[in-house]
């Protein structure tokens, strides 16, 4: 018996399509006369697109924020060091 059939079931009868990169010669779940389906990447794809623009979006900003911050904090550092070396030379 195949696995996850209720799953494969959902995507045939939501996108009517079957396979992802290449559909195959007939569906798994529906009547073989209903022809060769369609491969579901583009479909599903089109479905999920917005969900991944904003995903990406975010994490392009908090990868910048992380290089800000990173940037930042080296600063930070090489600053205590110089005031280190000022009071060992004062003393």
């Amino acid at each position: 018996m195949i696995k996850n059939y209720d799953n494969i079931a959902f995507i045939e009868n939501t996108y009517d399509c079957m396979g992802f990169c290449q559909a195959p010669f007939f569906y798994i779940t529906k009547d073989i006369f209903n022809g060769k389906p369609e491969p579901c990447l583009p479909k599903i794809t089109k479905n999920i697109e917005s969900s991944f623009k904003i995903a990406g979006i975010f994490c392009v900003a908090s990868g910048g924020i992380f290089c800000i911050t990173c940037y930042c904090l080296c600063s930070v550092c090489a600053y205590k060091e110089d005031e280190e070396e000022e009071e060992e030379k004062e003393n």
